[in-house]
């Protein structure tokens, strides 16, 4: 489970995180310093917006998104020495099981589009410019309900690349 706050650290200390098709180091889609891709969280967990540059790989991997070949999402992180904790369940059968719960990600190394995610729970896909306004409207607005409540969320559940029509 990732905790609400897991990752406050890379998205408030502003950590230059990579936008990475298949972790691929040489599969660049875009990057927080150079403010082509950013990051967020909502009430289902960590989001990132890319940017894509006018190269091959954003356009292959745009199309990939648009066809439906590729949707899920992953992320590369470290977690710090406090930044995890484990909890042992058992039901009323005596099977136990094991709970890890990330407090802390840090840091966070990339995010992005994935063949096969290791969590069929996140998605990748690619958004119109008018999409892309909606949601940011929503997010502000969720944003403000969270802050004013100060209520905890749930765990990551999804993750998001959204692509703007002017750069598809």
């Amino acid at each position: 489970r990732i905790m609400p706050g897991a990752f406050d650290v890379p998205i408030k200390g502003n950590q230059d995180v990579r936008g990475l098709f298949n972790h691929e180091s040489s599969s660049v889609l875009g990057r927080t310093a150079s403010k082509t891709m950013r990051l967020s969280v909502d009430t289902k967990g960590l989001n990132y917006e890319i940017d894509p540059a006018n190269t091959t790989i954003a356009a292959d991997v745009t199309e990939h998104l648009r066809r439906g070949d590729v949707t899920g999402s992953s992320f590369s992180f470290s977690i710090p020495p406090a930044g995890q904790k484990w909890t042992i369940t058992s039901d009323k059968d005596g099977r136990t099981d094991e709970i890890r719960e990330i407090t802390a990600v840090d840091p966070l190394y990339d995010v992005g589009p994935v063949t096969f995610p290791a969590y069929d729970s996140t998605s990748a896909g690619v958004r119109s410019l008018a999409d892309v306004k909606e949601l940011r409207a929503q997010r502000l607005a969720e944003t403000r309900v969270k802050q004013s409540a100060d209520k905890a969320t749930p765990g990551l559940d999804a993750m998001r690349l959204e692509l703007s029509e002017k750069s598809c």
